[in-house]
């Protein structure tokens, strides 16, 4: 398991639309991924989910993931 440390730059993110909130989403979505549907099976479910490829995952190519402002607005890199 790794751990990842981030610090951001509130003004910055204020400047572009974007909260912490919006950062974490798109963390958490790329690395572990967001639930889209649902596989119905005999015995119960299986979530599908969406997540970034595994060489995207890394810490080195998540400063390009783009970070969706959930205000709305274009998105911008997390970089």
């Amino acid at each position: 398991i790794w751990r990842l440390r981030l610090e951001t730059d509130p003004a910055a993110s204020r400047r572009v639309g974007v909260t912490a909130e919006d950062v974490a989403r798109a963390l958490s979505g790329a690395t572990a991924g967001t639930e889209m549907t649902a596989l119905r099976e005999a015995d119960g479910s299986v979530p599908v989910l969406l997540r970034a490829r595994a060489e995207e995952r890394v810490a080195e190519r998540l400063v390009d993931l783009p970070v969706h402002p959930a205000a709305g607005g274009s998105p911008v890199p997390l970089g």
